[in-house]
This record gives C-alpha cells, sequence and structure tokens, in this order.
C-alpha cells in the first residue's frame, strides 16, 4: 500500500506548483490531516508550500533524491 506521503510526492515530481485542492482530491483525507501532512512535508524539505496561494510543488533537490532512487 503507497502510503500518503509517497501519494503527494509522487502526484508534485513534475516540479510544477498543485493546488491543494487538486491534491486533496487524490488522496481522499479529510481537509484538517492533509494539512497536517503538507506542513509536515514542507517544514522538513520535501515540498514548497506557498501558502499566500495555497499551491505546493516538490523541492527540487529532493526530486532529485526521488529520481536517483528511482533508477537505482
Amino acid at each position: 500500500m503507497v502510503s500518503i506521503f509517497m501519494l503527494i510526492l509522487e502526484s508534485l515530481n513534475d516540479v510544477n506548483w498543485h493546488g491543494m485542492d487538486e491534491l486533496l482530491e487524490r488522496v481522499k483525507l479529510n481537509k484538517m490531516k492533509f494539512r497536517e501532512v503538507i506542513e509536515f512535508l514542507d517544514k522538513y524539505g520535501f515540498i514548497r508550500f506557498d501558502y499566500k496561494k495555497q499551491k505546493v510543488r516538490i523541492n527540487k533537490d529532493f526530486r532529485r533524491v526521488m529520481d536517483q532512487e528511482t533508477v537505482a
């Protein structure tokens, strides 16, 4: 089973900005739990969260790590 963290990170792997509603629809969590997950991923540098625009994207450095893991 894919974790919620990985589902979000895989959804963001294209490095484009994504709206919170778009991601929330994909992961099927309640809004409060989803917000906690997004804030966690932002706090630890996995993603960038634009609080003002309510958009997220993967951290480019972390994306490189994910790409290396996929190749290995």
